[in-house]
Order: structure tokens, then sequence, then C-alpha cells
């Protein structure tokens, strides 16, 4: 917004930049599965968009270390003339380490101090992903379905049991 101070003899036109900031869309990215998909974070362009601009951004590891994702970009994003959406890639890698949810974050800072590009306070996008693989596997028996067997005294079953290292039994 401007403002005039109408008391003084010599007027001063005080232009504040404080709106049309950019912004993530989503703080919180819907949890991304493991299997090597892809966190995608949208960054907004609030307002008018009648200049290019180019804001960095940081990832921040929480319980995910880098070695649980690979940032695609060059950590900037762009904005040319016209343009109000932007995404920011993270591939998550799929690892065989038994492990809890991870989370990391992803935060838009601006290129420099004075370069005109203002961020919301909504900057950070928290990404979750999910567990997908067990301390020691997930065990089950192979062939549920035949294992019922009505024994007598004296008789004996034979079952396999199956050690998978994902959450799922029957794939491998």
């Amino acid at each position: 917004g401007a403002s005039v101070n109408a008391s003084a003899a010599q007027q001063v036109l005080s232009v504040v930049a404080n709106d049309d900031a950019f912004s993530i869309a989503s703080t919180s990215v819907a949890t991304v599965a493991e299997e090597g998909t892809t966190a995608v974070i949208t960054v907004n362009r609030n307002g008018f968009a009648n200049n290019a601009a180019t804001l960095r951004y940081t990832v921040v590891a929480g319980t995910a270390q880098g070695s649980d994702y690979n940032d695609l970009g060059s950590n900037t994003v762009s904005f040319s003339v016209g343009q109000q959406t932007a995404s920011i890639s993270i591939a998550i890698v799929n690892d065989d380490q038994a492990e809890a949810n991870e989370t990391f974050q992803v935060m838009l800072t601006a290129v420099a101090a004075g370069d005109g590009v203002i961020v919301s306070s909504q900057d950070t996008a928290t990404v979750t992903i999910p567990s997908n693989d067990g301390a020691s596997g997930v065990f089950g028996f192979v062939d549920s379905l035949s294992i019922v067997r009505t024994l007598v005294e004296g008789d004996s079953a034979s079952f396999i049991l199956e050690r998978n290292k994902t959450d799922t039994l029957g794939a491998g």
C-alpha cells in the first residue's frame, strides 16, 4: 500500500512491499509413497505477474535424510511473465532400510535482499514418506487359504512361511 504525509512541507510517497507474495499452495503435501514416486510442491504467485521472478528453496532434512530423496531441481523455482504457479519436484528414493514414517521440509526464500520477491508466511511444505520396510520383514503363510486342515493326533502338517521386506506378501 502507499501513504502520503499531508502535514509535511515536502510530500513523501512510501510504497510498502507487503502484498503479492509467493507462497506454498499447501503446507502439508499429501503423503508420498517411497516406491519411486515424486513429491510435487506447488508454489503460488499471488497478485500481479508483470515481471519474471525467481525464488530459492531449501530442502531441510527432518527424520528423512538426503539418502531418502533426490532434489531434481537447481534449488530455484522460476516464474515467467504472467505465470501464477510453478512446481518443485523432489524424487523419493525406495530403500530397504527398516524405518518409521519420515518427513522433510521444503522452504521458500527470496533470492537476495532487495530483489523485490516477497515470500509469505506460508513458506514451508512438509513431505511425509510412510514406512514400507518392516524391521524384520513381514511374515505370512504362502497360500493361506489351503492351510486349514483337520488333523488327528499323530498326524503332521506342513506349511510355507514367507518373509517379505515390504508390507505385502506373495509379491516376492
